[in-house]
């Protein structure tokens, strides 16, 4: 698995190697796993309570000193025995001694992870599989299952409330194309995200097997399906992922190819406030500043079909490209469509991808097209052509 980078509201953080670039659009922009080319960095606020704030229903207190000074009462206010009277110009005022108390109680947000709560003892962890934006992922074992624990470790790990938020999105969703999750572990400061184990992510697997779609085109319709199937539940269940990739696929094995949708760090309930997302995921009115949408999540989708017809991982290729021209053209750039693409899936790629985010189908239209395709091969018999597609750009 790769690691992340994110831009902050300050700047680009562009994938692998590629350094950061400044963004034009950095100050209208807002500034988990597996995905590159991050546009973005935390998930958009959902109304969150700082972890600062004192619940006085729940007398919970964040993990700080608190001091008590000096302070004047009325006369007519109870005063404790321990505090010291005086009389001042026929006031009266009390005085109580400095002190500083150190409260060791479970916040909040903590105490709403109870549900979902897993013992760290009860976790046996194996070796590291990768490194996510926010700590390493391992691979391990809870009560004889294997799992994949996530850590929140790093200097960028996410806030008690955005991890719980997180964790509390991924509790709600079952879907048996949703990475299942299992729980977290928060105690002595341990944050971590234990999910089922997956062999590899989609990423991972296009960059070893990169003529996949010329060898076996069906395999890489019944992928698309299964991501499809996987957004048409989280936008039936009103939840935008923000940040799909092939690196947020993942494949259960690399013999049955059930693929699974996750990293829901940036998934947000109905719209997004604020842009997120990665380059070159990131549709480009979201790269101009525009909250996420369902129709951005399909650009996303759209290019991880185009991934699946290269000969080879060209992303890297894609980000550079698209950072030297400094970003300007972004709007109108997509990547070239290689040679021979059957009618059917390139229809559907320009689909997608249309500059135009309301004339870009529903999931539940790619998911038909996508059927249609899968159920009949001949769909996707090869296009003969004289000269490789030029489409470097749009009208």
């Amino acid at each position: 698995m790769s690691s992340q980078h994110r831009f902050t509201k300050d700047e680009f953080q562009i994938p692998d190697i590629a350094p950061i670039v400044d963004s034009p659009f950095s100050n209208g922009l807002f500034s988990h796993f597996h995905s590159n080319h991050e546009v973005g960095g935390s998930s958009p606020n959902k109304c969150f309570i700082p972890e600062s704030i004192w619940d006085k229903r729940s007398l919970s207190l964040p993990n700080q000193s608190i001091e008590i000074t000096s302070q004047k009462v009325s006369k007519n206010r109870f005063v404790p025995k321990d505090k010291k009277k005086s009389y001042k110009n026929n006031k009266l005022t009390t005085t109580t001694t400095t002190t500083t108390t150190t409260t060791t109680t479970t916040t909040t947000t903590n105490n709403k992870c109870k549900k979902w709560e897993i013992k760290y003892t009860d976790l046996s962890l194996d070796i590291e599989i990768g490194r996510g934006n926010y700590g390493k992922v391992y691979r391990g074992q809870w009560l004889g299952t294997d799992i994949a624990v996530k850590t929140n470790e790093d200097e960028k790990k996410l806030s008690k409330q955005m991890f719980y938020d997180e964790a509390k999105t991924l509790y709600s969703l079952r879907h048996s194309h949703i990475v299942q999750f299992f729980g977290t572990s928060t105690m002595d400061n341990r944050d971590c995200i234990i999910t089922e184990l997956m062999a590899c992510s989609l990423g991972q697997y296009l960059k070893n097997n990169p003529k996949v779609f010329k060898t076996d085109p069906q395999l890489c319709v019944k992928i698309a399906l299964d991501i499809a199937k996987g957004m048409v539940y989280l936008h039936a269940s009103n939840i935008l992922h923000n940040d799909l990739t092939s690196n947020n696929v993942l494949l259960s094995s690399l013999n049955d190819f059930i693929c699974k949708i996750t990293d829901f760090g940036l998934s947000t309930c109905g719209q997004a406030t604020k842009p997120v997302g990665c380059i070159p995921y990131v549709a480009p009115e979201v790269f101009q500043g525009t909250p996420n949408t369902k129709e951005s999540d399909v650009y996303s989708f759209g290019i991880i079909l185009w991934e699946l017809l290269q000969p080879k991982n060209q992303i890297q290729e894609i980000v550079e490209i698209i950072r030297a021209t400094e970003f300007k053209d972004y709007a109108t750039y997509r990547p070239p469509i290689p040679a021979e693409t059957p009618t059917e899936i390139l229809k559907l790629l320009n689909q997608c991808w249309d500059p135009i985010p309301f004339k870009r189908p529903s999931f539940q239209e790619i998911l038909k097209s996508l059927n249609q395709m899968y159920t009949k091969p001949d769909l996707l018999l090869p296009v003969k052509v004289e000269e490789p597609i030029k489409n470097g750009y749009i009208n």
